[in-house]
């Protein structure tokens, strides 16, 4: 009874997934509620349904914030769950080359549920398939949010690709600490005990607003107040 009816609504989810129908969703989901199946349940068939992928992925292409938040919030699935071809919902954002919604990919990474270190078939992080399909945006924001991640692999995986500009991106940063990354993407709030992870071109652009915040050295050019910085020994 309950496969059956999961069975006949699939053209519906499929078609409401594509194009990002919230509502439609969670129509089903609250039928699916009445009928006592779980979500998760519907999730498994519609992997057959959608060329090996979950409804989480799929639902990733359509960039609807609002269907993403709740499939991850309020409809119980596993965002862990792998699809057929053995990736996770992290592999298949990196793993297609696809610029996805940013804020979509931060919110998902977010959830203290998600898995971040998971491997696929070929024993592969997440950071080194997006490596391999040059997203550096992706890349920055997977070790803000605690991935693993090795310089090494990572440059050797862009260069597969010939991605020249991640791999010079990537050598620049090849002794970074994690906290350096965090500092560089906006991550962190300046503070005195990171200040010093800080570019000193941002260090300079934060005195200069202090300066100007407290009314000091008003007299002065902000191109002065950073040639004044310059020769501060704490840059």
């Amino acid at each position: 009874m309950q496969e059956s009816y999961i069975t006949s609504i699939l053209d519906e989810m499929h078609h409401s997934l594509m194009y990002g129908h919230l509502d439609k969703v969670k129509n089903i989901y609250l039928e699916c509620l009445r009928k006592d199946i779980s979500f998760s349940m519907v999730d498994d068939m519609m992997v057959q349904y959608l060329n090996g992928y979950t409804i989480l992925q799929y639902a990733f292409g359509s960039s609807n914030k609002e269907l993403i938040t709740f499939l991850i919030d309020e409809s119980g699935i596993d965002i862990n769950k792998k699809c057929m071809h053995g990736m996770s919902i992290l592999h298949y954002i990196g793993g297609y080359g696809l610029k996805y919604s940013i804020p979509n990919i931060e919110y998902l990474l977010k959830n203290k549920k998600i898995n971040i270190n998971t491997c696929n078939p070929q024993g592969l992080l997440a950071i080194e398939t997006a490596s391999f399909y040059n997203m550096k945006d992706y890349v920055q924001l997977l070790i803000c949010y605690g991935s693993e991640y090795n310089i090494e692999k990572c440059i050797i995986r862009a260069s597969y690709c010939h991605n020249n500009s991640l791999i010079e991106w990537f050598d620049k940063r090849r002794y970074w600490k994690r906290i350096k990354f965090q500092c560089e993407s906006g991550f962190c709030l300046w503070s005195t005990d990171n200040h010093i992870y800080w570019t000193p071109e941002y260090k300079k652009m934060v005195f200069t607003l202090l300066c100007s915040v407290n009314h000091k050295y008003f007299l002065f050019e902000k191109e002065l107040l950073y040639k004044i910085f310059e020769y501060i020994g704490w840059y």
